[in-house]
């Protein structure tokens, strides 16, 4: 992500219904930076997960499986 530089001025022109999931224990990239995110994309929403870090735990495959299925349910109002 250090390689790419700053991917900010092009967030704004993201139109597509997102959802941010960021673990709150996340040790490479802390919970703020994916609240910004969320917030800099235009109606965005942020799924900020209790415990988890900077990985997809098996257990929490339900949990991404529904945060996806909500966003893309955003996505078939957008049509």
């Amino acid at each position: 992500m250090l390689a790419d530089g700053d991917r900010t001025p092009m967030l704004a022109h993201i139109k597509a219904p997102t959802c941010v999931i960021h673990g709150r224990s996340d040790p490479l990239i802390r919970v703020s930076e994916g609240v910004a995110l969320s917030k800099l994309i235009q109606g965005a929403t942020a799924d900020l997960i209790e415990g988890m870090g900077h990985d997809l735990p098996a257990e929490l495959l339900s949990h991404f499986a529904d945060s996806i299925r909500v966003n893309a349910d955003r996505a078939k109002c957008v049509v």
